[in-house]
């Protein structure tokens, strides 16, 4: 029996030792998963791609953007406005030169003008010249008038017109000298309006209109120093008023050229 209990029991504990394995193996098995998964629990973090100096981008007109941009694009425009404030305000000195050499050479000599050419004493030709500054006040309300129904260049254009009209008048018909007085009067006192019109119309600020009306008011007076002296002088060297009125009629087509340039200038 003791052969039997052995022998018997050797089997039993064989299939003990095969049973236990099935019985312990999913005790186990967490275990070893838990041994296998923790190294891949931490995940590792991928390093950032470093960036590099990046190229600078062209600057252009497509590329203007944010704030930057349009300080640019406004530095650009103001820049260019104030080139073209300048380039008619250099305009307007020149239409002055010609303005006030006319001016102050015709109210030198006009008198003595007369006096020679159609023998009027000297109190009678005074007289007849005055009409030159009396007729200043119809150019003075009338280039307002006009301009605030026509573009700016007509009133400038029509001034001249009068302007060439007293030279020529008075060397093609100096019997008529009351007329080319009169016509001669509206011209100059219409210049000065018109002028100074544009100026006021050009001028971002009064700072800027007093300074642009300083410039062309100092050429243009200093170009008025030369226009009697020089007048007298032609006279005296040629012994007739010819020349001195072809100088007259020269500064009212450098009046009428400057002054319709800067016009058109502004109207732009």
């Amino acid at each position: 029996m003791a052969l039997g209990h052995h022998g018997l029991g050797r089997p039993g504990a064989r299939r003990h030792r095969l049973l236990a394995p099935a019985f312990t193996t999913p005790l186990r098995q967490p275990r070893r998963r838990r041994r296998l998964s923790r190294p891949h629990a931490v995940v590792p973090r991928r390093p950032r791609p470093r960036r590099g100096p990046q190229p600078p981008r062209a600057v252009g007109p497509r590329n203007l953007r944010g704030p930057r941009g349009d300080a640019a694009a406004s530095g650009t425009r103001h820049r260019s406005r104030d080139g073209r404030v300048r380039r008619i305000g250099w305009l307007l000195a020149l239409a002055f030169c010609g303005q006030a050499m006319a001016y102050y050479s015709v109210t030198a000599w006009l008198p003595a003008l007369l006096a020679d050419t159609r023998g009027l004493s000297l109190a009678s030709s005074g007289a007849s010249a005055s009409l030159f500054q009396v007729a200043a006040v119809i150019g003075a309300f009338g280039v307002p008038l006009l301009a605030a129904r026509a573009p700016a260049w007509v009133p400038v254009a029509l001034i001249g017109a009068l302007w060439i009209t007293l030279p020529i008048g008075l060397m093609l018909a100096p019997g008529w000298f009351i007329a080319w007085s009169l016509i001669g009067g509206a011209a100059q006192g219409g210049g000065f309006t018109a002028i100074f019109s544009i100026v006021a119309r050009v001028a971002r600020s009064s700072a800027e209109a007093a300074r642009m009306s300083a410039r062309v008011q100092g050429i243009g007076y200093l170009a008025a120093t030369i226009g009697p002296p020089l007048a007298g002088g032609l006279n005296t060297a040629t012994g007739a008023w010819t020349a001195p009125l072809l100088l007259v009629l020269a500064a009212t087509v450098v009046f009428t050229v400057g002054g319709v340039l800067a016009a058109f200038s502004a109207r732009s």
